[in-house]
């Protein structure tokens, strides 16, 4: 992996693994689940 692909990586984890955001991606996928304990 180059310098430039793990800084895009790191920019894209950042960005979209937020408590919120992963939470509303979990609902989308698994419909009727809300309780992932997410820490």
């Amino acid at each position: 992996m180059t310098q430039r692909q793990q800084q895009v990586a790191q920019n894209v984890t950042s960005r979209y693994l937020k408590k919120a955001s992963l939470q509303q991606l979990l609902e989308k996928m698994f419909p009727g689940h809300t309780d992932f304990e997410i820490e």
